[in-house]
């Protein structure tokens, strides 16, 4: 597996840590990541974004509540606006050992544009 050109291994591992908002070490976090766990990263990485994209409700799409953040309550409640939805993303990834980071949104912009950046090429 490559790396991003600038990045060491050392520096990667922080792309792995579980944090108060991406909880991965959560139990049904982990059984989810290890159902969607496949042969190699690539697709793996497909599986876990398909999975929330298809099972996690947008809030403000389908008018549902709470208003959830932590990986472990998008999972449990099945919503989340899309900064929420990036976290599970970024959780089931982490939980299968997928270097991620979250991208914060750009102030001023009319469109909620958070979402997941990959932080390790998949070749």
């Amino acid at each position: 597996m490559m790396y991003s050109a600038n990045m060491s291994t050392t520096e990667m591992q922080i792309y792995l840590k579980a944090t108060a908002i991406i909880d991965y070490q959560h139990p049904t976090i982990q059984q989810l990541a290890q159902k969607l766990t496949s042969g190699d990263d690539k697709t793996t990485a497909q599986a876990c974004f398909e999975w929330v994209r298809d099972y996690i409700y947008h809030s403000s799409d389908y008018q549902m509540n709470p208003v959830t953040c932590r990986a472990s309550e998008v999972l449990a409640y099945k919503t989340g606006y899309c900064f929420a939805k990036s976290h599970l993303l970024a959780a089931l990834l982490r939980a299968n050992s997928i270097p991620i980071g979250c991208r914060l949104p750009i102030p001023g912009m009319k469109r909620c544009i958070t979402y997941p950046m990959w932080k390790r090429k998949i070749t």
